[in-house]
């Protein structure tokens, strides 16, 4: 007797077409029997086409799904190498910064050091070289220019004045010597001689007037 039977899939739905087995005489005659029924369904090796397909399709999924974990972890680990690598340049660059603080700060107080010492050596070799102090001049304002020359006098030392200045100070001091005379040793005793122009001046001459100056004309 001939019969229908379907397939049970392992996913267990059973199949969309039914199969027909045939009778040996329907074999024989190539026909089916007029009160053929159906058999049990018999087991598959494989799933069904729709399972075959959603199986597909969620592993496409969860491929898709990867790639996306590991391209958002790729990025997240950029973004961190990224954020260490500023990190590490902003602590690079600060640790720069205060060594070359450090680097002047030693660079002023070595100039500051040696300021000093120079200063203080001038100090020593002055009080060593000792010398009188002079005051090179005054100052003065000129009328219609206010503030012009204005400053305390300056003073310096004898040693460090030019030659002219050296010179007339000697001079005063042998003046001071002399009491106030300017004459010199030579003609010390011979009185005031005047004489000619190249020589000494004589004695003072009379200026005449203009009335004198005609009579002696006439």
């Amino acid at each position: 007797m001939c019969h229908y039977w379907k397939k049970q899939h392992t996913c267990g739905h059973p199949s969309d077409r039914p199969y027909v087995e045939m009778c040996l005489p329907g074999i024989v005659s190539n026909t089916i029997c007029s009160d053929i029924g159906w058999a049990d369904p018999r087991k598959s090796h494989f799933p069904c086409w729709t399972c075959i397909k959603g199986e597909a399709r969620e592993e496409a999924a969860a491929t898709r799904r990867d790639q996306d974990q590991a391209v958002t972890k790729a990025h997240h680990l950029r973004d961190i190498a990224l954020r260490e690598k500023q990190a590490a340049e902003q602590r690079a660059k600060e640790e720069r910064i205060r060594r070359e603080a450090r680097e002047k700060a030693a660079r002023e107080r070595e100039d500051e050091a040696r300021a000093r010492e120079w200063r203080e050596r001038e100090e020593e070799c002055a009080k060593k070289e000792g010398g009188a102090w002079i005051e090179t001049g005054s100052v003065k304002k000129m009328k219609g220019r206010k503030g012009l020359f204005a400053g305390p006098p300056v003073v310096m030392p004898l040693s460090a004045a030019p030659p002219v200045l050296n010179t007339l100070v000697t001079k005063d001091r042998v003046e001071n010597e002399n009491g106030g005379n300017k004459m010199s040793p030579k003609r010390e005793g011979k009185g005031l001689e005047m004489g000619g122009r190249a020589g000494t001046w004589g004695p003072p001459k009379k200026i005449l007037s203009r009335k004198e100056n005609l009579g002696m004309k006439k």
